[in-house]
Protein backbone atom coordinates (compact mmCIF):
# COMPACT_ATOMS: atom_id res chain seq x y z
CA UNK A 1 0.00 0.00 0.00
CA UNK A 2 1.21 3.50 -0.62
CA UNK A 3 -0.09 4.28 3.25
CA UNK A 4 3.12 1.93 4.54
CA UNK A 5 0.70 -1.08 5.52
CA UNK A 6 2.40 -3.84 6.09
CA UNK A 7 0.82 -7.28 6.13
CA UNK A 8 1.39 -10.02 9.06
CA UNK A 9 -0.12 -13.57 8.64
CA UNK A 10 -0.89 -15.52 11.61
CA UNK A 11 -0.61 -18.95 10.88
CA UNK A 12 -1.48 -20.62 14.56
CA UNK A 13 -4.95 -18.49 14.05
CA UNK A 14 -5.49 -18.40 10.48
CA UNK A 15 -5.55 -15.03 9.85
CA UNK A 16 -3.87 -11.92 8.64
CA UNK A 17 -3.25 -8.71 9.85
CA UNK A 18 -3.03 -5.25 8.40
CA UNK A 19 -0.76 -2.96 10.44
CA UNK A 20 0.36 0.66 9.27
CA UNK A 21 0.93 4.25 10.97
CA UNK A 22 -2.23 6.44 11.60
CA UNK A 23 -1.35 10.24 10.69
CA UNK A 24 -0.06 11.21 14.03
CA UNK A 25 2.31 8.61 13.53
CA UNK A 26 0.83 5.88 16.22
CA UNK A 27 0.54 2.31 15.15
CA UNK A 28 -2.91 0.56 14.23
CA UNK A 29 -3.83 -3.04 13.88
CA UNK A 30 -7.05 -3.74 11.78
CA UNK A 31 -8.45 -7.63 10.84
CA UNK A 32 -7.89 -7.85 7.44
CA UNK A 33 -8.54 -11.64 6.24
CA UNK A 34 -9.10 -14.98 7.53
CA UNK A 35 -10.76 -15.64 11.40
CA UNK A 36 -12.88 -18.34 10.43
CA UNK A 37 -11.85 -21.94 12.37
CA UNK A 38 -9.06 -23.44 10.70
CA UNK A 39 -11.01 -27.09 10.52
CA UNK A 40 -13.53 -26.00 8.13
CA UNK A 41 -12.15 -26.55 4.19
CA UNK A 42 -10.19 -23.79 2.73
CA UNK A 43 -13.30 -21.60 1.89
CA UNK A 44 -12.82 -18.48 -0.41
CA UNK A 45 -15.21 -15.60 -0.99
CA UNK A 46 -15.37 -12.08 1.66
CA UNK A 47 -11.99 -11.59 2.92
CA UNK A 48 -13.36 -11.26 6.84
CA UNK A 49 -16.63 -13.14 6.60
CA UNK A 50 -16.35 -16.31 4.76
CA UNK A 51 -12.39 -16.78 3.68
CA UNK A 52 -10.94 -19.57 5.79
CA UNK A 53 -6.72 -19.65 4.99
CA UNK A 54 -5.14 -22.41 7.04
CA UNK A 55 -1.59 -21.05 7.75
CA UNK A 56 -1.15 -17.73 5.76
CA UNK A 57 2.33 -16.83 5.54
CA UNK A 58 4.58 -15.74 2.65
CA UNK A 59 2.69 -12.60 1.22
CA UNK A 60 3.59 -10.07 -1.92
CA UNK A 61 1.43 -7.26 -3.60
CA UNK A 62 1.83 -7.14 -7.67
CA UNK A 63 1.84 -3.54 -9.24
CA UNK A 64 -2.22 -3.29 -9.31
CA UNK A 65 -1.93 -3.76 -5.48
CA UNK A 66 -3.69 -7.41 -5.23
CA UNK A 67 -2.15 -9.55 -2.03
CA UNK A 68 -0.98 -12.84 -3.05
CA UNK A 69 -0.57 -15.17 0.12
CA UNK A 70 1.15 -18.46 0.62
CA UNK A 71 -1.45 -20.82 2.64
CA UNK A 72 1.00 -23.08 3.81
CA UNK A 73 -1.57 -26.00 5.56
CA UNK A 74 -3.80 -25.58 2.17
CA UNK A 75 -1.11 -25.81 0.13
CA UNK A 76 -2.92 -23.38 -2.52
CA UNK A 77 -2.30 -19.62 -3.47
CA UNK A 78 -4.90 -17.27 -3.11
CA UNK A 79 -5.23 -13.78 -3.85
CA UNK A 80 -7.13 -11.26 -2.10
CA UNK A 81 -8.44 -8.42 -4.49
CA UNK A 82 -10.63 -5.32 -2.73
CA UNK A 83 -13.07 -7.94 -0.45
CA UNK A 84 -12.71 -11.07 -2.02
CA UNK A 85 -10.39 -13.90 -1.94
CA UNK A 86 -9.76 -16.03 -4.42
CA UNK A 87 -7.99 -19.06 -5.63
CA UNK A 88 -4.51 -18.31 -7.75
CA UNK A 89 -3.00 -21.69 -7.97
CA UNK A 90 -2.93 -25.70 -6.68
CA UNK A 91 -5.30 -27.71 -5.46
CA UNK A 92 -6.87 -26.53 -1.70
CA UNK A 93 -6.20 -29.11 0.96
CA UNK A 94 -4.36 -31.68 -1.29
CA UNK A 95 -0.47 -31.49 -1.29
CA UNK A 96 1.21 -32.66 -3.96
CA UNK A 97 4.40 -31.65 -6.63
CA UNK A 98 2.94 -31.25 -9.84
CA UNK A 99 3.46 -28.55 -12.80
CA UNK A 100 0.69 -26.87 -14.96
CA UNK A 101 -2.06 -24.85 -15.59
CA UNK A 102 -1.52 -22.48 -11.75
CA UNK A 103 -5.21 -24.01 -10.43
CA UNK A 104 -4.02 -27.79 -11.84
CA UNK A 105 -0.85 -27.64 -9.94
CA UNK A 106 0.15 -28.94 -6.86
CA UNK A 107 2.03 -27.55 -4.12
CA UNK A 108 3.99 -29.11 -0.62
CA UNK A 109 3.42 -25.99 2.22
CA UNK A 110 3.80 -23.26 0.30
CA UNK A 111 5.24 -20.46 2.70
CA UNK A 112 6.70 -17.48 1.01
CA UNK A 113 6.56 -15.95 -2.60
CA UNK A 114 7.84 -13.14 -4.66
CA UNK A 115 7.34 -11.63 -7.74
CA UNK A 116 9.72 -10.15 -10.41
CA UNK A 117 9.66 -6.99 -12.47
CA UNK A 118 8.02 -9.21 -14.82
CA UNK A 119 5.38 -9.87 -12.34
CA UNK A 120 6.05 -13.89 -12.39
CA UNK A 121 5.88 -15.33 -9.44
CA UNK A 122 8.77 -17.81 -7.25
CA UNK A 123 7.05 -20.13 -4.38
CA UNK A 124 9.07 -21.36 -2.32
CA UNK A 125 8.02 -24.68 -0.92
CA UNK A 126 8.81 -26.07 2.76
CA UNK A 127 8.35 -29.63 2.42
CA UNK A 128 10.22 -30.16 -1.03
CA UNK A 129 13.41 -27.34 -0.02
CA UNK A 130 12.11 -26.30 -3.50
CA UNK A 131 11.53 -23.12 -5.20
CA UNK A 132 8.98 -22.28 -8.31
CA UNK A 133 8.17 -20.12 -11.21
CA UNK A 134 4.74 -19.38 -11.77
CA UNK A 135 3.29 -17.50 -14.60
CA UNK A 136 -0.16 -15.93 -14.41
CA UNK A 137 -1.86 -14.99 -17.85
Amino acid sequence: DTDRSRGLGDVYKRQILKIWKDTSGAWQVERYAGFQPGWLNTTFGDRLTDAVLKQPCGMAVNSYGELYVCCKASHCIVKIKGRLVSLVAGVPDRSGRLNGFPTDAMFDNPVDIALDSEENFFICERSSNAIRKMTIE
